[in-house]
């Protein structure tokens, strides 16, 4: 045995007496809270692994895991440590962990989970552990450190599936306490895919709200300030300018109308919107002349015959035919409903 393993193997005795002189005389440990006990097996493995790589050279990053002896030793840890948490939680009498609670003292809901899911969590992940080695593939493969991380966190993992089996589509498994027990035994086998699926439920959520800081919204968005969502519907139809919904023939308006998802008639009632405010700010480049013939609006002009349009265009020196096409235009704002 090398220097630098005695010393671990001496640090993991120390390690073992500690935890069974508080069992027997440190009565205080008792009186921590059930989620700090449940919690000690994970600070106590991680915090084991921190302290060898600071003992000597960091074999953890090595490729294979690592050197097998350290890592057993790990493992060793991982079953211990569970095994006095355990122990500990059923001589307090604890049946349920209670992790946390929602809402205030009036109609206070408590996040509770059963003590027999981790329990039966760690046994599934230690049988499958065993069966490993039993079969020799253990041997084969080296995963000593995928070991050891499966112990300590099968329990948790346990608690994870159990509470949120809504969110793993891979598995669905009815309330019973029964159906409950063999889903956190067997989810020692799923320890990889949970985390995989909990790290793509991650990477989904990082990526929305990626998303929406780098989201900008479209002129035509910013225009009538509209929503993200509506401002994507427009997007997708290729509805980015003002101008490009203003000109829309009646028939390529219903079409996209259709496909929007807006709703009937929201399209219609935005190009009705830029073509007023179009004819408006037309109307208003020829307010000066306009005005001396009581013109100062839409409805007014909408309401003169052409021929007093075209009377007025030569009297005030105005281009007939724009002024025609602008009075066309306003008759048909006027008309629409």
């Amino acid at each position: 045995m090398t220097q630098l393993m005695f010393r671990r193997v001496t640090l993991f005795l120390v390690f073992l007496a500690g935890l069974i002189v508080l069992s027997i005389w440190g009565t205080w440990v008792y009186t921590l809270p059930d989620p700090i006990l449940l919690l000690m097996p994970g600070v106590l493995v991680l915090g084991f692994r921190a302290i060898y790589a600071l003992l000597g050279e960091d074999d953890f990053q090595k490729p294979q895991g690592g050197c097998k002896e350290t890592n057993g030793l790990l493992i060793l840890i991982s079953i211990i440590a569970w095994s006095f948490a355990f122990y500990w939680l059923f001589k307090k009498g604890t049946g349920e962990i209670v992790l946390f609670s929602v809402g205030k003292e009036v109609g206070q809901k408590d996040f509770t989970v059963p003590l027999f899911v981790p329990f039966f969590g760690f046994f599934g992940a230690l049988l499958f552990v065993i069966d490993l080695f039993r079969s020799g593939v253990g041997r084969d493969i080296d995963p000593y450190r995928e070991f050891a991380l499966r112990l300590v966190l099968g329990p948790y993992v346990a608690i994870v599936i159990v509470a949120f089996t809504e969110t793993f589509e891979f598995i669905k498994f009815s309330d019973a306490m029964g159906a409950r027990i063999v889903l956190a035994f067997f989810s020692g086998f799923l320890v990889v895919l949970a985390l995989q699926r909990l790290t793509e439920w991650g990477n989904e959520v990082l990526g929305n709200w990626r998303a929406e800081g780098r989201y900008e919204p479209t002129e035509l968005a910013r225009h009538f300030r509209l929503s993200r969502e509506d401002d994507q519907k427009l997007k997708k139809m290729g509805l980015i300018f003002p101008n490009q919904l203003q000109n829309l023939q009646a028939n390529q308006l219903n079409q996209l109308e259709a496909q929007s998802g807006l709703g009937p008639g929201i399209l219609g009632e935005l190009q009705k919107r830029l073509q007023r405010e179009a004819a408006e700010e037309l109307l208003g480049s020829m307010q000066d002349r306009l005005e001396k013939h009581k013109i100062r609006n839409i409805l007014e002009l909408a309401l003169l015959p052409a021929n007093k349009i075209a009377e007025i265009a030569d009297k005030e020196n105005l281009n007939g035919e724009l002024l025609q096409k602008l009075h066309s235009k306003c008759i048909k704002l006027v008309e629409s409903p």
